[in-house]
């Protein structure tokens, strides 16, 4: 038997199209989504120095304006509650202030 015999042929279910891997219900994106989701929240929550590490080398700030800060920003809250804060303002488009003065985040 040669190699392009029949019987080595790939068979109708082997073409692209009818494995799952390449072609997954739209059901299976969601979980997969909020898995990609949890894990940049958790990167960007664990990066080091965190969020109010410029507010606490000033020197003219006391800890009640850092702690002051804190709850404005909302870091006194629960994981799960800073979580869909973020997620829901990704998913409308609030990704933050711009860095530069004047400038769009949208161009």
């Amino acid at each position: 038997m040669s190699a392009f015999s029949p019987a080595f042929s790939p068979s109708i279910d082997s073409e692209v199209g009818h494995y799952p891997v390449y072609s997954p219900p739209p059901l299976y994106s969601i979980p997969m989504l909020l898995l990609i989701s949890v894990v940049v929240f958790a990167m960007i929550s664990a990066a080091p120095g965190g969020p109010m590490a410029a507010f606490e080398e000033n020197p003219s700030l006391t800890a009640e304006d850092i702690a002051r800060l804190e709850q404005l920003m909302g870091l006194d809250q629960p994981w799960y509650v800073r979580y869909w804060n973020w997620l829901t303002q990704m998913v409308q488009g609030d990704w933050g202030p711009a860095t530069s003065p004047n400038a769009r985040c949208w161009r």
